[in-house]
């Protein structure tokens, strides 16, 4: 958990529809905090302004566009010694699967990736 011993999620996706059901669902049905990012550069000043809060990162593959581009902040984060889940959020199975190579802990779509969050931070 983080310091202030309230879970907090990080959630990443160009699409701000998505990262409003997200953040309604997190807060409303499992009362987890979130912050988000919509770009790869405000993903990384969001990162590293929560590095130590962050319990869950719930990361879409493509921010924007419609090739992985998030492979490197995988990377990045992993050998910055983050060791919590990174959840690969992405609408195509095929890049969930890089994104789990490049060193995502899980892989959900996107509509179950909230639902994954919550599990991960109860324990189940």
């Amino acid at each position: 958990m983080s310091i202030n011993n309230e879970p907090l999620v990080l959630i990443a996706d160009d699409l701000p529809q998505v990262i409003d059901y997200y953040k309604q669902l997190l807060l409303n049905m499992y009362d987890i905090s979130t912050v988000s990012a919509t770009s790869l550069d405000q993903l990384d000043e969001v990162f590293d302004r929560f590095y130590n809060e962050i319990d869950v990162i719930i990361l879409d593959g493509c921010i924007p566009g419609d090739k992985v581009n998030t492979i490197e902040f995988i990377r990045r984060v992993r050998a910055q010694g983050f060791t919590k889940p990174i959840i690969a959020a992405s609408s195509m199975p095929e890049y969930r699967m890089q994104m789990m190579d490049a060193g995502c802990s899980h892989e959900r779509e996107k509509e179950y990736a909230p639902e994954l969050a919550s599990w991960l931070l109860r324990g189940v």
